[in-house]
């Protein structure tokens, strides 16, 4: 049975705000913001990382909210 960990991200022009929840549809910790850039990007992937490494989770589902400009 999978284990995935789910990223909601919802796009902004300057940055995101990203919440993680598990399968079961719980939310893990609080959702957090990281700039819309490549430094906040790589925040976002080490923040991911860890998660799933502390998680013991064994896949990655992403959705992104994205509107207008995009």
């Amino acid at each position: 049975m999978s284990n995935p960990l789910l990223v909601g991200v919802d796009v902004h022009r300057k940055f995101n705000i990203v919440y993680l929840i598990d399968s079961q549809g719980q939310g893990i910790g609080s959702c957090f913001t990281v700039d819309n850039n490549r430094p906040g990007t790589r925040d976002l992937i080490q923040r991911v990382a860890q998660q799933v490494v502390d998680g013991d989770f064994d896949a990655i589902e992403i959705a992104a909210e994205v509107r207008g400009w995009c």
